[in-house]
């Protein structure tokens, strides 16, 4: 099942013509939004939001609003999504709410409160971002860690092997060399692969969130299925 169909909510009766309407102006509201006519893609969107009620299109909605420097309304849009976002997105949501918040006019009041009450709320909130950075860390840790306990294992073959044969008693020294060479190679490639996911996350904002790139940068969003 897509992330679409994971976040929508349910319409009493909507009909299968309304949802295939809300489809094809989401799909030109994508289409606007990578040409740049971001007012264009609100109103393609705001359409398919009202006739569809999938609450993704409101984070669609505030990347138009931030690109066109209407930094209330991304707030508020945001905001509402917020409501509906699994709560592993919600640390995401609040990070870029906060970002939003710091663009307002000096004495201009942020319209966020669903996101603001949720964050004073004491409730944990995961950012998957930080938690692949986090595994990263270890993983580029225990990956030095084994590298250099098999670049040790290393020397003391070539020292007990200097003929490139080694006898065997030296069969559980090459077997823990194997072994630590191996834990290395993977927790680096974990590590790099975790830490760069988790980066391109923070920088980008994308969270469990799609991304579809676009001349003028990244969507992020929903996408019908």
């Amino acid at each position: 099942m897509s992330l679409w169909m994971l976040l929508s909510v349910p319409a009493l009766a909507q009909s299968t013509e309304d949802e295939e309407q809300a489809k094809a102006l989401y799909v030109r509201g994508e289409e606007a939004y990578a040409e740049e006519e971001f007012e264009q893609a609100l109103k393609y969107w705001q359409a398919a939001y009202d006739l569809s009620g999938r609450p993704l299109i409101l984070y669609n909605m505030a990347s138009a609003y931030e690109k066109l420097g209407r930094y209330p309304k991304a707030i508020e849009s945001l905001d509402e999504y917020w409501r509906f976002a699994p709560e592993s997105e919600r640390g995401i949501i609040e990070r870029r709410i906060n970002s939003l918040e710091a663009k307002l006019d000096p004495g201009q009041e942020s319209p966020a409160t669903n996101a603001s009450e949720g964050a004073s709320g004491g409730g944990l909130s995961i950012d998957p971002a930080w938690v692949l950075v986090g595994v990263g860390a270890v993983g580029l840790g225990t990956g030095t860690y084994f590298g250099l306990q098999s670049r040790s294992g290393s020397v003391a073959l070539a020292e007990a092997c200097p003929t490139g044969l080694c006898a065997n008693s030296q069969a559980a020294l090459l077997k823990d060399n194997l072994r630590d060479s191996l834990i290395a190679d993977t927790a680096f490639l974990v590590g790099i692969a975790a830490a760069g996911t988790g980066v391109t996350l923070l920088l980008t904002d994308d969270g469990g969130l799609y991304l579809s790139p676009m001349p003028n940068g990244v969507l992020v969003g929903g996408r019908f299925q």
